[in-house]
């Protein structure tokens, strides 16, 4: 098919296995060449597009091309026999040549796109746009060579030639750092320009008023190497001019020993010296302790030292030697101001003579004429507490209602009686009590409401047996509010080794006047005994005080019987240890019937059977 051919229809006769195939004059295949099958659809094949279909299946299909051309080169028709040619039709117009020009059946123009963006915002850029030529009956793209190439419209066109601000450009990477170590800078340099990227340089006053990007930076910021010296030997001469050493090492800013040349040459400090201790003519002369620590932790003190008239071998009175060149015996040392503090008095005595009372003290700030509030963001401590001093003389338990109406009580026990007429029973600290063979050794007062914790212990091998008797009955856990806790240790030291320790404790929350009673901590197979307690409980809300006081009321309150003061009640309970009493003086048996039988066959000689057999062993000589 000539040049200019257009009209172009091939199509195989039937479906078979044969391939059509498209190249130029050369050789070069457009279309199913090279031992490659192409795809069914359009190719743009000699400056216009050849539609190629494939209709069939199973590897027999009728193949057709078409092309309204026209074409710009010559092109080759094939036939890629794999079976019998079975035939193909083709044709094709080729325009005539007359003596006249005779126009072609198609016009073939240029269309044009709209112009996109500029590429630049500044400083002159350029903007673009589709120029294709097409045939004008059909607009089907075509090869520009069948336009008039005179008349092509421009594709492309120049656009925001307006010089562009200024800016700041970074116009080299960051230098190596200045030194190894110590802290150094990093450097760069910082220029000014145009925004349009463009190598020209402009002087730094044109980008006025723009932040400026930083041209240097702190590096290797980690400490240097460094020397350190050790203390100065004696002197090698005990008098005239000697010499004397030290030690001198490198070591790097983490702690660590490392080379000596990591640490330079330069500022080697000396390792030797000469020295003179004194004069080899033993005549008086001043001599001088060290100086003493500084008598402060912070701010201000004193430090001193030791000087006296002396030679080598003696000493002589302060007159002997010259009073003018007589060393300093004290200095000013400063160690920094002191950070804020607080400082406290001690405590004062309880505020009862027996009972619980309030200690106070004295916290203040430790500034020098400072207050309290330089002090702030560090934790005050406290200015009172509790204390506890054994239990009164006198406690007691009301077992008067009284009746309404306004009735102001003394602040004795005496006026109490006689206003009420209330009957109170007392108890001492040796009251025997009827369901106890031991008498009554501590008593506790309390106020309704508090908690208190009553521990008892008790020793023995094989393991004790404990329990806790209230007005003689056994007491027995009720819920959350009475509780009775246990805690075994085995002895490790002591005259007790190896017996078995057992710890039980009473607790007690929220107590109310029911809990007033006497308890016992009873135990078995224990050798020692735990004294009885009677706890006391007093109602502080009718107007009584711990301790058998008496608290004031106020007659012109609506309640007459609300006091006019209430302690608060702690949130903790209060501990009472009660203290164990060993038989015998802290000796006994840990196996009474073993250690009888050692005693019998003479084993009280071995020092770990005497600690075990104490009671046996005691009046055995060995």
């Amino acid at each position: 098919m000539p040049v200019g051919s257009y009209n172009i229809k091939i199509e195989e006769n039937v479906a078979t296995s044969n391939l059509l195939a498209l190249a130029d004059s050369q050789g070069n295949f457009f279309l199913n060449g090279g031992f490659q099958r192409n795809q069914a659809g359009k190719y743009s094949i000699a400056g216009t597009m050849f539609t190629y279909t494939v209709d069939g299946h199973g590897g027999y299909a009728k193949e057709t091309l078409h092309s309204e051309g026209p074409i710009n080169r010559e092109v080759t028709l094939f036939l890629l026999c794999q079976a019998g040619n079975q035939g193909v039709t083709y044709s094709y117009a080729v325009p005539t040549r007359r003596s006249e020009p005779t126009p072609l059946p198609y016009a073939f123009v240029w269309r044009i796109g709209s112009y996109g963006l500029c590429n630049a915002t500044c400083g002159g850029g350029i903007q673009t746009r589709v120029v294709i030529c097409v045939q004008d009956s059909t607009d089907s793209i075509i090869d520009d060579s069948f336009c008039i190439s005179a008349s092509r419209p421009m594709s492309r066109r120049s656009c925001n030639s307006a010089s562009c601000p200024s800016r700041w450009k970074t116009d080299s990477d960051w230098s190596q750092c200045s030194v190894s170590c110590g802290g150094g800078l990093k450097t760069r340099k910082v220029v000014c320009v145009r925004k349009d990227n463009s190598t020209s340089k402009l002087s730094d006053r044109e980008c006025l008023g723009k932040t400026k990007p930083k041209s240097s930076r702190p590096c290797s910021t980690s400490p240097c190497p460094s020397w350190r010296t050790g203390r100065w030997s004696q002197c090698s001469q005990s008098c005239g001019v000697g010499r004397r050493i030290r030690t001198v090492q490198c070591y790097s800013s983490d702690g660590k020993r490392i080379a000596n040349r990591r640490c330079g040459d330069g500022s080697f400090p000396s390792s030797q010296e000469s020295c003179n201790v004194a004069s080899c003519v033993d005549t008086p002369a001043w001599h001088s302790t060290a100086w003493s620590l500084c008598s402060v932790s912070c701010g201000e003190g004193m430090q001193t030292r030791d000087v006296v008239c002396r030679t080598r071998t003696n000493s002589f009175p302060d007159e002997t030697c010259s009073s003018s060149a007589k060393p300093e015996e004290s200095r000013i040392c400063d160690l920094g101001e002191c950070s804020p503090r607080w400082l406290f008095s001690s405590w004062s005595p309880c505020s009862k003579t027996c009972g619980f009372g309030l200690q106070t003290r004295e916290v203040f700030c430790a500034r020098p004429c400072g207050s309290d509030s330089q002090c702030v963001g560090v934790e005050k401590p406290p200015s009172s507490q509790r204390c506890q001093l054994p239990a009164c003389a006198l406690d007691y338990l009301p077992t008067y209602t009284p009746s309404p109406g306004p009735v102001t009580y003394a602040g004795t026990l005496a006026s109490y009686l006689a206003t009420t007429g209330a009957a109170l029973s007392v108890l001492s600290p040796t009251t025997e009590v009827p369901y106890s063979s031991s008498p009554v050794r501590y008593v506790l007062s309390v106020r309704v409401g508090e908690n208190v914790a009553i521990r008892c212990h008790a020793t023995g091998l094989p393991t004790p047996s404990v329990r806790w008797l209230k007005n003689g009955r056994p007491l027995v856990q009720t819920g959350p509010r009475i509780t009775i806790q246990t805690v075994s240790v085995q002895v490790s030291s002591g005259p007790h080794l190896g017996a078995i320790e057992l710890n039980r404790t009473l607790e007690i929350r929220r107590v109310q006047l029911s809990d007033a009673a006497v308890y016992q901590c009873e135990t078995r197979l224990a050798q020692n005994r735990v004294p009885i307690v009677r706890m006391t409980v007093l109602e502080v809300s009718s107007g009584l005080q711990r301790r058998g006081e008496i608290l004031g009321v106020d007659p012109a309150s609506e309640d007459p019987y609300t006091p006019v003061v209430q302690e608060e009640l702690p949130k903790e309970p209060t501990v009472f240890e009660l203290p164990v009493v060993d038989n015998k003086n802290d000796c006994f048996d840990l196996l009474p019937v073993r250690c009888q039988r050692n005693r019998r066959l003479g084993f009280c000689r071995h020092s770990h059977i005497r600690r075990q057999c104490c009671q046996s062993c005691e009046d055995v000589e060995y």
